[in-house]
């Protein structure tokens, strides 16, 4: 359960540090990983397939679940996800490092 917590906290960190770049990358079809049935419009009614930008960079870009044939080849790290989840670590760590009984607490200094 920690590990599945902590991934999806790296993610955070990875969509927080993502958007200092001058465009993002989610807004447009015209990247790489984009396929031909991404499109900026809402649902389309007549049976076609199509995914927005949002969807394909979080599948094809962050994830690259289309490079991988299942779960018996889960491919190469990906280092920025891998580092990410090592600061979603250290950020858990860190909060947690006092405890809950330091939490609240105040304190009082004497000036005499």
């Amino acid at each position: 359960m920690g590990m599945y917590c902590n991934t999806i906290i790296g993610w955070a960190v990875y969509y927080f540090v993502v958007p200092f770049t001058s465009e993002l990358p989610w807004t447009s079809c015209d990247h790489p990983w984009n396929t031909n049935s991404c499109a900026l419009v809402g649902p389309v009614d007549n049976g076609t397939f199509v995914q927005s930008p949002a969807q394909e960079y979080f599948e094809r870009n962050v994830l690259e679940n289309y490079r991988s044939d299942g779960m018996d080849d889960l491919g190469a790290i990906k280092w920025s996800l891998a580092l990410c989840v090592f600061a979603g670590f250290f950020l858990v760590y860190f909060s947690l490092w006092k405890g809950v009984r330091s939490t609240g607490k105040s304190q009082e200094e004497s000036y005499e």
